[in-house]
């Protein structure tokens, strides 16, 4: 599911394509068809990046 009117996937789309411009809804619409049959995962991906503090380096999975 893709929500195009969302302001925080499209700011997290502006950055992870560096792009020069917060994209329109039927931009991101474009971007997201690419992502197909993913695309779920990826606005799932992209909405956790957009709510992480900046230079928060990634977590390693716990060794068990």
């Amino acid at each position: 599911m893709v929500l195009p009117g969302d302001l925080a996937l499209r700011k997290a789309v502006r950055t992870a394509y560096q792009l020069d411009h917060l994209p329109s809804q039927q931009e991101l619409l474009d971007i997201a068809e690419t992502w197909r049959p993913y695309r779920s995962l990826a606005t799932s991906y992209l909405f956790s990046a957009a709510f992480e503090p900046a230079g928060t380096p990634p977590v390693a999975p716990l060794e068990t």
